[in-house]
C-alpha cells in the first residue's frame, strides 16, 4: 500500500487539505516555508485506505437524521457492517411528506446521512454542512 504526506489546517467546517507529498520530508519542507500558516502538520496516510482504516482511526460510523431548518432528530452511533456507508458522506433527501405511512401528518422531509465521525457532535456538523451546502445549492427546496 502506498503512504502519503498530508498538510491539513483548520478543523470542521475550515478544516482543509493545503497539499498532499509522498515523502514526510516534503511535507515538512512545505511547513517550514509557511511558518505563519496555521497547519494541522503532517498526517501519514495509506492511499485506498479501507473502512477498516478508518476504524482504526477512532472512527465510528453515524446516522444523522436533520430537518431542513438545522433540528436535528437523530445521530447516533451505526454499527459496522455491509450497510455501512463508504468512506465518503451518504446524504439523501427522506421525502416523508411523499409516504404513504406519513400521510396526514406534519412529519416534514429530513436529511438522512450517514458518516464516519468520531462523535456524534462530530457526525452532526458533517451532515449540517452537508445540509448548508444542499440548500445553497437548490437541492433541497422550501
Amino acid at each position: 500500500m502506498k503512504t502519503v504526506y498530508m498538510v491539513t489546517s483548520g478543523s470542521y467546517s475550515d478544516y482543509g487539505v493545503n497539499a498532499i507529498f509522498s515523502t514526510k520530508e516534503k511535507a515538512q519542507e512545505y511547513i517550514d516555508l509557511f511558518p505563519d500558516s496555521d497547519c494541522n502538520g503532517v498526517t501519514e496516510i495509506d492511499l485506498d485506505a479501507s473502512r477498516l482504516e478508518w476504524k482504526k482511526a477512532g472512527r465510528d460510523t453515524f446516522i444523522v437524521r436533520m430537518l431542513r431548518d438545522g433540528t436535528v432528530e437523530l445521530a447516533e452511533p451505526r454499527p459496522l457492517g455491509r450497510s455501512s456507508p463508504s468512506e465518503e458522506i451518504e446524504c439523501r433527501i427522506w421525502k416523508r411528506s411523499e409516504a404513504r405511512a406519513y400521510a396526514g401528518t406534519d412529519t416534514q422531509d429530513c436529511l438522512s446521512c450517514q458518516v464516519w465521525a468520531s462523535d456524534a457532535t462530530h457526525a452532526v456538523k458533517i451532515a449540517n454542512e452537508k445540509r448548508t451546502q444542499m440548500i445553497a445549492l437548490g437541492e433541497w427546496y422550501a
